[in-house]
């Protein structure tokens, strides 16, 4: 799970967890009525597509359609490396319909595919793709926003925007939206974790360890993610948003990531600004179903 992070942020990442605000809570946003219309535009959707790059460029570019109540297919290409030959890039597709979830490898997208194998899920968890796949994840990270300020008008795509930009923890933006998903399944517990007692054998005898395991509750799942999530309540990362003038709908989320290059908390001095962008279209035009 904590790889996920270095992606975005060169720091160790995130566990499948929730929060609710940013340390100290959301200065005033001068766009308020502006981003609510945006995000309950989106909440009224019953499907969408959406586009998702990263830079560095280690993962991605991601596409995965939404349809709810909540259904996804994801596709991704990824680097094959085999017998010491050239590398060879090949694609992944995901269907996650209900309870059940499907993955098969193609040569190109839609192209040289395998057949579709059915995964393995567990019960306890809502099915889907990772936290950080998760298209509303973006979203999540409008509404967490400070100081959301109008930053002019602009046309993408042929189409006229609205631009705001504020800041954001953008972990915090992802473990938001996964609180929300869990909440929605009725999951109350944020994942496993393990560690060792301590238990005393006798003088001059160091103590023996005994590996235990439990259900996270929310802050121990928040703490995981320390001293990442806090670097970020101070050094936030800069969110833009194009929402359309004329329905309100958000087609574009760009969020760059400042380096978590602070040696006192165990950043990485040689860490490099990132970014997430994510490019929303296809509105209520996207049917997902299962494969088999």
């Amino acid at each position: 799970m904590r790889v996920l992070l270095a992606i975005l942020a060169g720091a160790a990442l995130l566990a499948v967890a929730g929060a609710c605000t940013g340390g100290g809570g959301k200065p005033a946003s001068d766009q308020p009525d502006l981003a609510q219309r945006a995000l309950e535009a989106m909440d009224n959707l019953d499907s969408y597509r959406a586009d998702m790059d990263f830079r560095p460029a280690e993962i991605g570019p991601l596409l995965v359609e939404f349809a709810r109540p909540y259904s996804f297919r994801v596709q991704g290409g990824f680097t094959e490396q085999t017998g010491g030959g050239e590398p060879v890039e090949r694609v992944i597709e995901s269907v996650f319909v209900g309870a059940r979830s499907y993955h098969r490898e193609c040569e190109k997208a839609g192209v040289g595919c395998g057949e579709w194998q059915q995964g393995q899920q567990d019960a306890a968890l809502p099915p889907g793709p990772s936290p950080l796949y998760l298209p509303q994840w973006p979203l999540a990270g409008l509404d967490l926003a400070a100081g959301l300020k109008m930053a002019g008008r602009e046309e993408l795509n042929g189409e006229s925007m609205v631009k705001l930009t504020g800041t954001v923890n953008h972990i915090r933006a992802v473990l938001e939206n996964q609180r929300r998903v869990y909440s929605a399944a009725g999951i109350k517990t944020f994942g496993e974790l393990c560690g060792e007692d301590a238990k005393p054998v006798g003088p001059g005898t160091p103590p023996s360890g005994e590996q235990t395991c439990h259900q996270m509750t929310f802050e121990e799942a928040q703490e995981q993610q320390e001293p990442a999530l806090s670097f970020y309540d101070d050094h936030p990362a800069v969110i833009d948003v194009w929402v359309s003038a004329e329905d309100s709908l958000v087609h574009r989320v760009e969020i760059t990531v400042p380096p978590f290059d602070d040696p006192s908390q165990g950043g990485n001095p040689s860490s490099v600004e990132t970014a997430v962008i994510a490019a929303y279209s296809m509105f209520d035009q996207v049917t997902i179903k299962a494969p088999l």
